[in-house]
């Protein structure tokens, strides 16, 4: 009920006192696609090799977003939840469960912004594998919180964890070909392909793009290695996090 309530809370009233209050949460990324649409496919004529980039462009940007913000306030829960932990006792992990599921209840309009985005752009791009979004959503979501969970105990025990963090996820955006496609990445680093194709991130960010762009299924094979690294990521999450429960009091 606590993480629930405070997720909630904290999703819902981001914006307000703003005069356009919650219809910013699907506004923001809105005019965040509308950026990078007009900045690509309009202003440089970018397309990559790859076909319809200007929506590669958009899913790879916003959906990434997703779990870089899970992944970078997981990292900060503890030491924001300080407050609380000085206050009431209850399990520490609640504080990265809860920050995950604000930015999971946040992006929500990002996933609604992304669908409207693709219709904009191809019109045509509307099939029966659209319904799976909500289904590739909820695996994105698990496997944020399994890295969440890790990231929570770096960032708690180890402060300096708070600001390489920025770098390490843009790093993995690159990994994840958010704005280049694969081939471009792994030609440049030999033998980096078999690792970049097991990223959970670039699998999710394939099948989105398959189901919203290319009207196709996507891989079996990709169900059953996101469906591992999401039950694999939360069980060493949990655990990893709940070792060092007693230390994160002192430390804070």
């Amino acid at each position: 009920h606590f993480i629930t309530m405070q997720a909630w809370s904290s999703a819902t009233h981001q914006n307000r006192g703003m005069l356009l209050g919650n219809v910013w949460m699907i506004l923001s990324p809105l005019l965040d696609g509308l950026m990078f649409f007009l900045i690509f496919a309009v202003v440089l004529k970018v397309n990559r090799g790859i076909d319809n980039y200007p929506a590669y462009l958009i899913i790879g940007i916003l959906m990434f977003s997703f779990s870089s913000r899970c992944i970078t306030s997981g990292a900060s829960a503890v030491h924001e939840g300080r407050t609380l932990m000085q206050a009431f006792t209850f399990p520490r992990a609640a504080l990265p469960l809860a920050s995950v599921l604000r930015q999971t209840i946040s992006s929500i309009p990002v996933v609604v912004a992304v669908v409207v985005l693709v219709l904009a752009i191809s019109p045509s791009a509307i099939s029966p594998y659209w319904v799976m979004v909500p289904l590739i959503f909820l695996m994105q979501a698990w496997v944020n919180t399994g890295f969440a969970l890790i990231a929570a105990r770096l960032g708690a025990l180890l402060p300096d964890m708070r600001q390489l963090l920025g770098y390490l996820m843009r790093l993995l955006m690159y990994a994840s070909a958010v704005i280049f496609s694969l081939d471009r990445f792994a030609d440049a680093i030999p033998g980096s392909r078999p690792f970049m194709e097991a990223n959970p991130l670039f699998i999710l960010l394939t099948m989105y793009r398959d189901v919203l762009i290319y009207d196709k299924l996507p891989d079996p094979n990709s169900w059953g290695t996101l469906a591992l690294w999401a039950m694999g990521t939360f069980i060493f999450g949990i655990v990893y996090f709940w070792q060092a429960e007693v230390r994160y009091g002192r430390r804070s």
